[in-house]
């Protein structure tokens, strides 16, 4: 189950909202990975899990964050040109044979 972006309106159309995520951090990564084979389950769910129960707490201690970041990308996106908003991001990078603008 995908857990809805917050700046839904920020996003152009027909962009996937998924991605491999490097972590890059020592750290962060010895720690997913203790979190991980204490708790018996593969390092995805073990991040999935925690990445769910902060965003609970951020939420909780916040609820009207969504709210204000959801009217910042709507401000946001209402300045773009239309054909930006449209998902053609590529559309002053080159001319009409396909050169460098």
């Amino acid at each position: 189950m995908a857990i809805p972006s917050a700046c839904t309106s920020c996003a152009p159309a027909g962009y996937i909202r998924y991605m491999a995520l490097n972590v890059r951090n020592p750290n962060t990564l010895d720690a997913l990975r203790n979190l991980a084979q204490i708790t018996g389950e593969p390092m995805t769910v073990a991040l999935d899990q925690a990445v769910r129960e902060r965003l609970a707490r951020v939420r909780a201690e916040d609820p009207e964050r969504l709210t204000r970041l959801q009217q910042i990308c709507a401000d946001a996106s209402a300045r773009w040109p239309s054909r930006q908003r449209r998902g053609d991001l590529t559309a002053d990078l080159y001319d009409d044979l396909g050169q460098p603008a």
